[in-house]
């Protein structure tokens, strides 16, 4: 049986485990025009274009034409950052070797977000790492029902605010302490007594 050992207690029955290229069709980003590209966002470069990078979700640009426009997930395929899902829910360009999973049927994107960044995905290379869309299509992941995917997912987003929250209030702390730190060695301010 595929049932998980933790589990929101209104759901039952095993989950399901397919090849994520039954769950999705897998496509490769490329190349875009110069003449299409632009760093900042006007009215006519509105639309976002991603490659393979992890910082800034792989944020690369603008342009002013798309080529994705429903929600779906990208994987990082080449580089260092192989393997990252992010999901997609904008009309954007992928660039590169950016893997796009577009679903076939009714899924929720965020959790199989997750699921993706959970694999263990291993390419043997002498060069520069890339993952193809046949290559990552084989991979098996397991999950439930569509409402159990949303709760999980929604479930798992409320951690990470939370841990973005904690975050900021980290740096927060950690600039007024420096900041303090600075003016006890001046003598700017001194305790009593």
């Amino acid at each position: 049986m595929k049932v998980p050992l933790l589990r929101f207690k209104e759901f039952s029955g095993d989950w399901e485990e397919k090849k994520l290229g039954d769950i999705f069709k897998i496509s490769a980003g490329g190349d875009i025009k110069i003449e299409n590209v632009n760093n900042i966002k006007t009215n006519e470069f509105k639309f976002p274009i991603y490659a393979n990078a992890k910082k800034n979700k792989g944020f690369y640009g603008y342009s002013n034409i798309y080529k994705i426009d429903e929600n779906v997930i990208t994987v990082a395929g080449r580089g260092v950052n192989i393997g990252i899902a992010h999901i997609r829910k904008q009309k954007f360009y992928p660039i590169v070797r950016l893997l796009v999973l577009k679903p076939n049927k009714e899924v929720d994107i965020d959790f199989f977000e997750y699921q993706i960044n959970q694999i263990n995905i291993f390419i043997e290379s002498t060069g520069v790492p890339q993952l193809t869309a046949p290559q990552i299509s084989i991979y098996t992941i397991s999950y439930p029902l569509t409402k159990e995917q949303q709760k999980i997912a929604s479930f798992l987003t409320s951690i990470d605010t939370k841990i973005e929250q904690l975050t900021k209030k980290e740096k927060l702390l950690s600039t007024y302490k420096k900041g303090v730190m600075q003016k006890i060695f001046n003598q700017d301010i001194r305790f009593e007594g």
